[in-house]
């Protein structure tokens, strides 16, 4: 096969080295792709792997919709830049995911995706974002204190019910983001909850 491989970060040069191995034609760019360019060269599938740019429908079509995505992050969380940082940040799903590409960000059905394991607590942000044992800086931690997350307001047992009474959105921002908040209502907790404890989605 023809491949043609979109990147940005070196980290996808590994793939594609396999992918040569394997004894396929690969050709990388990590420039916008030009129309002529990719109708003249006829590829048979693009795989995008940390590119930055959107890929317009008219490049789609080019490749007859045989454009996938390599996401690091269990769609639909975490659509966009930056996944593995913001599902540390919300405490959303991590995972991977290989989709198609189409007009939407990261919306494209999904071919296969895997759960990732639980990430030890001490992980932090840096670390897993840059895949290093990174610490975070003093200015980092303290950024998670001004923003929000939901959080209880009260002692919360098991079994009982997330209402508007026993969970806030408030800060700091080390549990679930407030755009979960409808998400959690009315589903039951599954550990006792103290009050000013985040909540996360391992709770319900």
């Amino acid at each position: 096969m023809k491949i043609l491989g979109l990147y940005n970060n070196i980290c996808a040069l590994e793939l594609f080295e396999w992918i040569e191995r394997q004894g396929h034609e690969l050709i990388k760019t990590s420039d916008v792709l030009d129309p002529s360019w990719c109708r003249a060269e006829k590829f048979d599938l693009a795989i995008s792997y940390t590119y930055r740019f959107i890929i317009s429908q008219d490049i789609i079509d080019i490749f007859d919709g045989n454009i996938v995505n390599i996401h690091n992050s269990y769609l639909p969380w975490n659509r966009g830049a930056d996944p593995n940082l913001w599902s540390i940040v919300d405490g959303t799903p991590r995972g991977v995911t290989l989709h198609y590409i189409d007009s939407g960000l990261d919306k494209g059905e999904i071919i296969s995706q895997v759960l990732a394991d639980d990430i030890d607590e001490k992980s932090t942000l840096l670390s897993v974002a840059k895949g290093s044992d990174y610490c975070l800086t003093e200015g980092e931690k303290s950024s998670l204190a001004f923003r929000r997350s939901i959080l209880a307001s009260k002692d919360i047992k098991q079994g009982e019910l997330f209402t508007d009474d026993n969970i806030r959105v408030i800060r700091p921002s080390y549990g679930i983001a407030p755009k979960y908040y409808d998400d959690i209502i009315s589903k039951k907790s599954k550990r006792n909850i103290k009050r000013g404890e985040p909540v996360t989605f391992d709770d319900f």
